[in-house]
């Protein structure tokens, strides 16, 4: 039974969903060498729409196109970690909080091809998954009891993923993640004291230093971050000020696919193709636009995405302190990508 428990020492918390552990895993070797368009055992490929669970939301050719002519596709996680049936209802004692697992948890599956990446895939493609993004998103928030949707990629098993296939993930929660209320924080005692926001005052101070910026376009800025916590953690800004991602310009789209592209190009051309990593979009939570919050996070907040390649492993210090120790300097990942674009 899936479950969302508080940790009341650290006021976070944390889903426990044992069924997780029985998804299926398939970065075999023979898989991974036999790069295939389609692979018939994969139940995210083309033909085998009924090894998944109903779907959600797909963009296809035309009114007339097969089951199978998808170029995205939108389902339930088969294993997910919180579930649309379950409830949101608190349980409050003392020490020990909980509620039940109540939320959403989808799969984007990205391309039919198996054998791709997001870094291969055509600028239009790539603005395909972020218009999904957008409308997932979109609809989740519009439920009542969820007060933050969380945007994910996972590649490479070390980096979480269980399937090869091109993927991202969504899940909804009831509450709002420890990392987004922090970021709140911040930002609101900055825009407090400066009266603007930290993230565009931050654009403009990197792009002025120039060391660690990686690339820019119309609409976005692409940087390593001055205190950056993974080697090579990379983030994207909008250079457009928006707290909430789903309030993305129609013009922006294709900028953020360009400029997310060739970022994980970059990295893939530096690293190796289908090198491990994680990314995700931070947004306003859907909870605090609905409430009174909406005003002051309006403007002080400011969406992004942040790139994670998993080069290292957290240890003892990371996991007991909450703290991490970059191998790499912030400028030097900067330039290596740098060179690698071109």
């Amino acid at each position: 039974m899936v479950e969302i428990r508080k940790e009341v020492t650290k006021n976070e918390w944390s889903i426990i969903a044992p069924t997780r552990s029985d998804r299926p895993f398939d970065f075999s070797t023979e898989l991974r060498k036999a790069n295939k368009e389609n692979v018939q055992d994969c139940p995210f490929c083309p033909g085998n729409e009924s090894k998944t669970p109903p779907e959600i939301y797909a963009i296809r050719e035309g009114e007339e196109s097969k089951e199978s002519d998808w170029k995205v596709r939108v389902f339930p996680n088969k294993y997910p970690a919180l579930d649309r049936y379950g409830t949101a209802s608190v349980i409050e004692s003392d020490l020990f909080e909980s509620m039940g697992g109540f939320g959403y948890h989808e799969v984007v599956a990205e391309t039919p091809k198996h054998n791709g990446s997001l870094a291969e895939l055509e600028i239009d493609k790539i603005e395909l998954v972020i218009r999904t993004y957008i409308e997932r998103s979109t609809e989740l928030a519009n439920d009542p009891e969820i007060d933050y949707v969380s945007i994910f990629r996972n590649q490479g098993k070390e980096a979480g993923a269980s399937l090869s296939h091109p993927h991202s993930q969504i899940i909804a929660t009831p509450f709002v993640p420890n990392m987004s209320r922090t970021e709140y924080r911040e930002a609101g005692a900055f825009h407090d004291q400066k009266r603007e926001c930290l993230y565009c005052r931050l654009m403009e101070a990197e792009r002025a230093d120039g060391q660690r910026t990686v690339l820019e376009n119309d609409g976005f800025f692409v940087f390593v971050p001055f205190g950056a916590r993974f080697p090579y953690e990379t983030h994207l800004y909008p250079k457009t000020h928006r707290s909430s991602f789903p309030e993305i310009g129609a013009g922006e789209i294709g900028q953020m696919a360009e400029a997310l592209k060739l970022t994980l190009r970059a990295m893939s051309n530096h690293f190796t193709d289908f090198f491990p990593y994680n990314y995700s979009i931070h947004t306003a939570a859907p909870v605090y636009l609905r409430n009174r919050k909406d005003l002051d996070l309006k403007k002080s907040y400011h969406w992004h995405l942040e790139i994670i390649p998993r080069l290292t492993t957290p240890a003892g210090f990371e996991r007991g302190t909450g703290n991490y120790i970059n191998i790499v300097s912030p400028e030097r990942a900067a330039r290596k990508l740098r060179n690698a674009l071109n």
